[in-house]
């Protein structure tokens, strides 16, 4: 069995300083990983096993959809943090995605993304409760 991670000096505990045992899922965390896949499909990060980026805009839309789906179908369940979270990625990632879709129309889809802008860096929804 793999050893917990240790970081900031402490054994088995994070980076917020929770005890690994501790921890359960939580929603936010789970949209945060759809967040970040998107990006990825996008051409806004680098594939963390290839070192590379590459831009999917199907996959992109898949995964922009499928947090719309979650949305609709927890509408109601969730606390106002994780609700406001929900839909501050869906905002964020509809209006890169509409972006990333403009550019590959002017240059086409070839895989490789352009270099963001200056405004394109900012570091995308708080998960911070």
């Amino acid at each position: 069995m793999a050893e917990p991670e240790r970081e900031n000096g402490e054994e088995g505990r994070n980076r917020d300083g929770r005890s690994v045992e501790d921890q359960s899922p939580d929603f936010n965390s789970f949209i945060t990983g759809l967040y970040t896949q998107t990006l990825s499909a996008m051409g806004l990060l680098e594939n963390p096993q290839t070192g590379e980026k590459r831009i999917s805009l199907n996959e992109a839309q898949f995964l922009i959809d499928t947090i719309g789906m979650l949305e609709e179908k927890t509408r109601g369940n969730l606390t106002e943090q994780e609700a406001g979270y929900l839909q501050e990625v869906l905002n964020d990632l509809r209006m890169r995605y509409v972006k990333a879709a403009q550019s590959g129309e002017k240059g086409g889809e070839s895989g490789k993304p352009e270099e963001p802008g200056e405004s394109d860096r900012h570091e995308g929804p708080d998960n911070t409760g």
